[in-house]
């Protein structure tokens, strides 16, 4: 059974309690098999230290789906919490 499927991702930077969106792409946009398992692999680099939302939205014919990750990162390292 193939469907429609489109999947994109916005960044968004937060700081001072702003959220400034950074990045909007859509990285899959076409018809697939939805029997078969798909994996998609995109590099994101953020230069800057500091705190960024990250939302992956997946739209399947008229069915979709939004997850929310947070993401921190500063010299001690990388903190995703959902």
């Amino acid at each position: 059974m193939h469907r429609n499927v489109e999947l994109q991702y916005k960044i968004y930077s937060l700081h001072d309690g702003k959220q400034t969106e950074k990045l909007n792409k859509t990285i899959l946009d076409e018809e697939i098999d939805l029997h078969v398992k798909e994996e998609i692999i995109e590099d994101i680099y953020l230069t800057d230290l500091g705190k960024y939302k990250i939302e992956i939205d997946a739209q399947y014919e008229s069915w979709g789906q939004n997850k929310f990750f947070t993401l921190s990162f500063d010299e001690q390292g990388i903190n995703i919490t959902q």
